[in-house]
């Protein structure tokens, strides 16, 4: 049997526990209006339900027009980013569209889509929010037949133009979160998304997964571009889920979020790798070389090229060049500072460690290698954990609490 060719675009939309929203999200994709070239499939991200959407899923793939297909996984809570991220593994177009279940369209919506692409660049907007009793009374009926947007008020879009204009200046100025992208509603290439490793999975529970992909793609060099003025989805109300916080920065995730080295290519994302994958590179003065040799045993160099991380030791002098992602200053106390030809995204300085060296006693000259060396151990697995902190957050830290606490002194990145 022949393979069918691939789509234009695959729709991935997100959805859990909202049969009946999803269905009127399907079906408001199933009225699309395309040109003859075009053609698009619809992946449901589906986070765990339970409320018979996998059912109405599998009986609505066979009254569409479209290639309709549904990723699912176990309900441990709200993952999202992992089950978006199944399904962009599954993704045949080369075009993609993020958007959630609880959100329907107009019959030209793909279609403007498609037609707004631009290479190195993701199209961001977001959905207008219609309330209860409007929502109501938009029925899988009325949007089977298109009846359904003759009951949105016409002053409801007309009400974007300030959220328009003020992201074209953030798009102007280019902010660096702004214009935001919201996840329902983005149009992003396949292969962008693959170059930063998809949405990171670390992110677990509600918020900040859509404003880090943002983040990540401007930083892989896509331009994030709002297309609020050409076309935008409407959701359907629905009440608020028990975990929304009641303020963005109130969530769980934001510590996450505002981590001190955000990696373009996430760690934990459609590929997973571990922080020792990462090609570090360490550079020092002489005086620091032993602390240095000490430190490249967590933080090894694979590569002399497309280096992750650079750690810089003290005062010495660097290469003026910038081929290292992210660059991380180390200085020490009672040192003087060499200025670096591009300025570090994170500066760390040594504690003294004088309860460490106290310990050992300064009666005991014969004990100076030892002390030196339990220096040395003290410096590098505070810069160790420090450096966990930062990439992977300090959560990650606070989990490893009790191996630190156990087995000595464990330098290894894990």
């Amino acid at each position: 049997m022949s393979k069918s060719p691939a789509p234009t675009a695959s729709i991935i939309v997100s959805s859990c526990e909202r049969r009946g929203h999803l269905e009127r999200c399907l079906l408001s994709l199933a009225n699309q209006k395309l040109r003859e070239n075009n053609a698009f499939e619809v992946i449901v991200a589906d986070d765990g339900s339970r409320d018979g959407t996998h059912e109405m899923v599998r009986a609505l793939a066979g009254r569409v027009s479209y290639q309709l297909s549904l990723v699912t996984q176990e309900n441990e809570g709200f993952r999202k980013s992992r089950i978006v991220n199944k399904a962009i593994s599954l993704a045949r177009g080369s075009y993609v569209l993020l958007t959630d279940g609880d959100c329907i369209f107009p019959a030209d919506h793909v279609e403007k889509q498609l037609k707004y692409r631009q290479r190195n660049t993701a199209w961001v907007s977001d959905c207008i929010r219609l309330d209860e009793e409007l929502s109501g009374k938009i029925t899988r009926w009325s949007i089977a037949d298109g009846t359904w947007i003759q009951s949105v008020p016409k002053q409801l879009p007309s009400s974007q133009g300030t959220r328009y204009l003020k992201d074209r200046l953030y798009q102007f100025i280019s902010h660096r979160e702004k214009p935001k992208l919201v996840g329902n509603n983005v149009g992003v290439w396949l292969a962008d998304l693959e170059k930063i490793n998809g949405l990171d999975e670390s992110f677990v529970g509600w918020g900040c997964e859509d404003d880090d992909l943002g983040l990540r793609l401007r930083a892989a060099g896509v331009k994030v571009k709002t297309n609020m003025w050409q076309t935008f989805g409407y959701h359907l109300w629905h009440p608020v889920d028990a975990t929304t916080p009641a303020t963005w920065r109130e969530g769980d995730n934001i510590s996450y979020y505002q981590r001190e080295i955000v990696l373009t290519r996430c760690l934990n994302g459609v590929v997973r790798t571990q922080l020792s994958d990462l090609n570090f590179r360490v550079t020092s003065a002489a005086k620091h070389e032993a602390l240095s040799s000490l430190l490249q045993q967590s933080f090894t160099r694979k590569s002399p090229t497309d280096i992750d991380i650079e750690i810089t030791l003290g005062d010495c002098e660097t290469k003026a060049n910038r081929d290292a992602e992210k660059r991380v200053q180390v200085n020490f106390p009672d040192e003087s500072n060499a200025e670096q030809a591009y300025p570090p995204h994170l500066v760390l300085t040594l504690p003294k460690f004088q309860d460490t060296i106290a310990t050992w006693g300064h009666s005991k000259p014969a004990l100076a290698t030892e002390r030196t060396s339990a220096l040395r151990e003290s410096q590098c697995f505070w810069l160790v954990n420090k450096m966990k902190e930062a990439i992977l957050g300090i959560g990650f830290v606070e989990q490893q609490a009790s191996q630190r606490s156990s087995g000595g002194f464990k330098s290894r990145v894990a």
